[in-house]
Parts: structure tokens; sequence; C-alpha cells
């Protein structure tokens, strides 16, 4: 007997996934790898927080590629509404996390802290802006990964098709133990 009984459940999962769709299994893969080394260090880094951000820009897009259907062109026309974003810019990261988040049948008030936690983190550590992420590495740095992670986990899960009731209603960053 499993030790969690949603591994197998997961197994199954992923691998009908796999082999349905091979090509965004190789990019999942790719994903899922970069993930292992961010996530396996003994302290978070800016390295990982750089990289987890990345993933989650990343698995965002593919879910409003694949399951959104979104051509390029119209994910970079996609803006938030105005509501949450006053400007309604086109293509934001702010509107493809909104739009992801809709797809896969999340709420933007369950995902808005991720969202700021991702911003202040990603954006200067993206742009080299080192000095202005440190605050934010120092105070909130673990907090942080742990949204990044569990982002990360949820968009993936929803991605391959895993089943949302079965997901843990729970606020730990692992989800699946």
């Amino acid at each position: 007997m499993p030790k969690n009984p949603l591994h197998p459940l997961l197994l199954e999962t992923f691998i009908a996934f796999a082999l349905a769709h091979p090509a965004r299994f190789q990019q999942l893969r790719t994903y899922l790898w970069q993930y292992r080394e961010a996530v396996t260090e003994e302290r978070v880094s800016w390295s990982d927080l750089s990289h987890l951000s990345a993933l989650n820009e990343g698995i965002a897009r593919e879910i409003l590629r694949h399951i959104g259907k979104l051509g390029q062109s119209a994910i970079r026309k996609l803006k938030a509404p105005a509501a949450i974003d006053p400007g309604q810019q086109e293509g934001t990261a702010k509107a493809r996390f909104y739009h992801a988040q809709k797809i896969i049948g999340y709420s933007w008030e369950t995902f808005e802290e991720t969202f700021e936690a991702w911003k202040r983190i990603r954006n200067p550590l993206a742009h080299g802006e080192y000095s202005k992420a440190a605050p934010h590495l120092n105070q909130q740095g673990l907090e942080t990964f742990h949204l990044l992670v569990r982002s990360f986990n949820l968009m993936t899960l929803c991605y391959i098709g895993f089943p949302k009731a079965k997901f843990p209603n729970t606020d730990q960053w692992s989800l699946l133990g």
C-alpha cells in the first residue's frame, strides 16, 4: 500500500498524459527536471526562486496554449479585467496568469497572493535588479518559495488532467506528500 493513496492516481494520470500527448510531455518533462533542480536544495537560493518563477510562467503559457487553445497572437492580446488591472494592458503577465487560472477553474482571488509574490521576486531577478529583490528574499524567501512551488504543482496537476476533486485540501506546498 502506498504511503499516500493519491500517488497511484497521480502516476496513472501522468502516464495517460504522456501517452496521449507525447510532444506536450517532452516540454513538461523539461519543466519537471528544472523543477526538481529548484526544489532539492537544502536552502532556498535566488536561483531557485528565479527558476520557480520561470516555471510558473511556462506552465501557465502551456495551459493557455493547450487547454485554452490560444495561439501566440491571442496570448499577446489577453487582458486582465479592469477590476484587477485598471490599465488593461495587453499580454501582461497578470493577464496571462489570470486567464490560465480561469481556464483551470481557479479564481483570481485564490491566486492573487501568489502572483504578487511571484512579481516581487521575478521582475527584479529577471532584470538584474537584485537590490530590489533582496528585501523580499530575506524577509519572505521561504514563504515565496512555498507559494511558487504550490502554484507550479497545482497548475501542472491541472495541465495533465489530474482530477481536481482529488486535490488535497491543504496549504502544504508539496500537495501530494
